[in-house]
């Protein structure tokens, strides 16, 4: 497996995981809002993907992806 392929890999692992964390942390108040954050954080993590195609560095690509991991937490305790 090439470096690009576990890039890839990577952020597509870490954005799955910020959109369980983000329904599982409002699963009492589930509602449209949701669907928006977590469309929300899949744009975002699209764009650093977008942003890293040339990158080589795998370090980037996890800062990232935490990034957003970190912005989806943000997003579900402000607008609970």
């Amino acid at each position: 497996m090439d470096e690009f392929t576990e890039l890839k890999k990577g952020l597509v692992f870490m954005t799955l995981f910020d959109m369980l964390f983000s329904f599982f942390e409002t699963a009492n108040h589930v509602s449209l809002n949701e669907l928006g954050r977590c469309l929300l954080v899949y744009y975002i993590a699209i764009l650093a993907y977008l942003l890293n195609v040339r990158v080589t560095s795998k370090w980037i690509v996890y800062f990232q992806a935490l990034l957003v991991f970190l912005f989806a937490g943000f997003l579900s305790a402000v607008l609970m």
